[in-house]
């Protein structure tokens, strides 16, 4: 039974691996003639690399390596688009080890859906088309699950404020966003309608999930 139950989320961490290996070359990898990579000092922008670069969960057994120049990796979109064409960003979130594609869905579809278009018990990073949806609007909801292993978004609620998400889009641009309030609502609360702004922000990226797994009430 504890094997069972293992399973999925070691077919999915396997499964989202091999896709971000597959279409992402990170800032210090260049391509060489033949295809392959060779590794390469990174100019170091902000003076050092952050301490912190290990994913903040004890709970959780990914490592993410966190570059100051983390904006400036390349992705795939081609690569990508083959594979679905609902696939209308990438986000990485470093401190949380969150680093995904994130899927255009007109209901709830990519709940249990993965980037091919197949079943996968943690489904997708998706926008839905209910709330604001635009990656680079002045507001965009992303929703993704709480898994237990903490993958997807099952540890927004370790974020801090000061932490920061990269959403990359096939426009080639690469949004940089910091985190300024961590909390629970209700599932119906006004951030998650269309038209919600904060008047503060030219610009808004909301990330929700349950907050138990046990329960859909609040987000």
């Amino acid at each position: 039974l504890i094997i069972m139950e293992a399973l999925p989320y070691a077919e999915s961490a396997h499964y989202q691996k091999a896709l971000a290996e597959e279409v992402i070359t990170e800032p210090d990898e260049q391509e060489t003639g033949d295809g392959k990579t060779i590794s390469t000092e990174a100019d170091d922008r902000s003076g050092k690399l952050r301490a912190d670069d290990n994913v903040r969960s004890e709970a959780s057994t990914v490592m993410t390596e966190v570059y100051p120049e983390k904006m400036y990796r390349m992705v795939d979109w081609e690569a990508l688009k083959k594979r679905n064409k609902d696939i209308c960003g990438w986000i990485c979130i470093p401190a949380i080890g969150a680093d995904y594609p994130v899927l255009r869905s007109k209901e709830q579809e990519y709940l249990h859906l993965d980037a091919d278009g197949s079943y996968r018990f943690s489904g997708s990073i998706f926008t839905w088309a209910k709330s604001d949806a635009e990656i680079g609007a002045v507001h965009c909801v992303l929703y993704g699950h709480n898994m237990a292993d903490n993958s997807m978004f099952g540890a927004l609620d370790q974020l801090q404020s000061g932490d920061k998400a990269y959403v990359y889009t096939p426009d080639g641009c690469c949004r940089e966003y910091t985190v300024y309030e961590n909390s629970v609502v209700g599932k119906s609360d006004k951030v998650f309608q269309k038209g919600w702004r904060d008047e503060n922000r030219k610009q808004v990226l909301t990330l929700a999930t349950c907050p138990s797994r046990r329960s859909d009430i609040n987000r």
